[in-house]
């Protein structure tokens, strides 16, 4: 049975408003690329989609795009090699990186179905701890700027914006595993290292439809 086919059959099954439902995840998708039922918001959202994976899946790769399920993650990633390409400059690429760091070494103590939360004061601390510049801090606009970005794409998770603020809580979603694909902590490191001394340009990418 071709794409196609199991689109129209898939589709067929569909109540009124879980066909609305259908249409607007779609574009949700399509405009963040990232969903996981650890974000208790989208908690319904996935689930949605997982009992119409079937339809998803083959409207997307209809269009060229693919909605590829990680349960263990319970995370989609809707992927294509048509997608451009958001750029992110060298504080939000340095952020990225040390929000996945962090991640890293805090699964190494909590179960899977834990939540992963970082603070304004560890993202702060690991930084000072690996740029170059002794004592250097990453500016609160800059990193406001990054943790907006990061949010909008569900990436982290954050109530209220007292930045500022060392004991600011921040959400970290298994989906920043996708978005930095390097699970090894000193390769992460490593990434980070080839950043400190370089000029200001561009860096790391998330996908972006």
């Amino acid at each position: 049975m071709n794409e196609l086919e199991v689109f129209y059959r898939e589709y067929a099954r569909m109540l009124e408003k879980e066909v609305d439902k259908f249409k607007i995840l779609v574009n949700k998708l399509i405009n963040v690329n990232y969903l996981t039922a650890y974000k208790e918001e989208d908690k319904s959202d996935y689930y949605f989609i997982c009992n119409y994976f079937d339809c998803f899946q083959s409207y997307f790769l209809l269009s060229g795009r693919e909605l590829n399920h990680y349960p263990n993650q319970r995370t989609f990633v809707l992927e294509s090699s048509f997608t451009q390409r958001l750029l992110l400059n060298k504080k939000t690429s340095f952020i990225l990186l040390l929000l996945r760091l962090l991640y890293n070494q805090k699964m190494q103590d909590i179960s899977l179905d834990n939540q992963i939360m970082v603070t304004v004061g560890d993202i702060q601390l690991k930084f000072e701890q690996l740029v170059i510049e002794p004592n250097d801090r990453i500016k609160l606009g800059e990193l406001s700027e990054a943790l907006r970005l990061l949010k909008r794409y569900n990436i982290i998770n954050y109530k209220g914006s007292d930045f500022g603020n060392d004991d600011f809580v921040i959400t970290v979603y298994p989906t920043i595993q996708f978005a930095v694909g390097i699970n090894d902590m000193n390769a992460i490191v490593e990434k980070i290292n080839t950043y400190n001394g370089k000029e200001e340009e561009e860096y790391e990418e998330i996908s972006e439809d």
